[in-house]
């Protein structure tokens, strides 16, 4: 069963896939150049970032996720975003946006190329039961009515409502500490 899962899309409507429903990964960068295509991309082979030429300069660094949905199977992950002109590409922000775009990237291509089997129905519901599982769910504790009972009638019945209160009120929860 997989249990391994990305989250794609924005902060407050992510869209969760299982790693086996990953297709590619590709690099994807923009000159700022004139033209109808001014963004070419690295690729999703074993090709790197170093190919971009010392004069040029980068507007836009972005990693293209394609996953297995007919509603949204392609998703843009920008790294790095230049106004006007652009920026070099020896800057430091575009060198740490390109050291962690070809770390994700690198990532993503070994969990493609891991061929995990798609999980089955059932078992796409057994794992989204527990994503979506409370982080402390109440659980019962043995309740021994027999003291109550005795006291009860020691008491002729004064005992009663503190008997209904502690059996109403038998649940505590279970942080997993025990």
């Amino acid at each position: 069963m997989e249990s391994k899962i990305i989250a794609l899309g924005t902060m407050t409507a992510p869209s969760y896939y299982y790693f086996s429903s990953l297709v590619d990964a590709e690099i994807m960068v923009d000159h700022g150049l004139k033209g109808s295509d001014n963004s070419f991309t690295i690729g999703s082979g074993d090709y790197r970032i170093g190919t971009i030429r010392a004069q040029e300069t980068i507007k836009a660094l972005t990693l293209k996720v394609t996953v297995q949905d007919t509603a949204n199977p392609v998703y843009r992950i920008r790294f790095f975003q230049a106004f006007g002109a652009g920026a070099d590409p020896t800057s430091k922000s575009v060198d740490r946006a390109l050291h962690d775009i070809e770390r994700v990237h690198a990532n993503l291509l070994s969990i493609v190329r891991m061929k995990v089997p798609v999980p089955t129905a059932e078992e796409q519901i057994a794992i989204s039961n527990t994503i979506s599982a409370p982080v402390s769910a109440p659980v019962e504790i043995p309740f021994n009515h027999w003291p109550h009972i005795v006291i009860s009638v020691l008491t002729s019945g004064m005992w009663l409502p503190f008997y209904a209160f502690f059996y109403t009120f038998r649940r505590r929860y279970d942080f997993g500490d025990d």
